[in-house]
């Protein structure tokens, strides 16, 4: 939490009760509208991205890209989860790439300066881009054979 913040919510707990619910009314109304916000949003360059979600792993989706000389130039994205690690980060890309793999998804770190993507190599679907490989699938177990055969 911020200084600021702190300063204000300090300075609210000294109100009547009634004026702190209204407070918190008014607080959480504004949280509401922001986070409905950026989910109509057709998204936001990657600095903006990087200001607003400081030290953050996110799962991303390109809402404006191209390509242009072998690399994916991902124009605007929208953040669709924020998670608390990498691991996490691809797991979720996996569950929502295997629900709809027409998606265009990329899990990405805010410290990082710029957003770099070759296009995926021949015999990939045109126009995809790669960042991250795909978590490996697990091959079946083959069942325990019961009379030695």
């Amino acid at each position: 939490m911020t200084k600021l913040l702190q300063k204000a919510f300090d300075e609210a707990a000294k109100l009547p009760e009634k004026n702190q619910d209204a407070l918190g009314s008014l607080l959480l109304d504004e949280i509401e509208m922001e986070r409905r916000w950026e989910i109509q949003s057709p998204g936001m360059p990657w600095p903006e991205i990087r200001e607003r979600y400081p030290h953050q792993w996110l799962l991303l989706e390109a809402t404006e890209a191209h390509s242009s000389g072998g690399q994916r130039i991902l124009e605007r994205l929208t953040v669709l989860e924020i998670c608390p690690d990498g691991l996490s980060a691809m797991r979720r890309y996996g569950e929502i790439h295997g629900q709809d793999p027409r998606r265009e998804l990329y899990v990405l770190h805010t410290d990082r300066d710029t957003v770099e993507v070759e296009e995926d190599r021949p015999g990939r679907a045109p126009g995809r881009a790669t960042v991250l490989r795909r978590l490996p699938q697990r091959r079946p177990r083959r069942p325990p054979r019961l009379f030695g055969a």
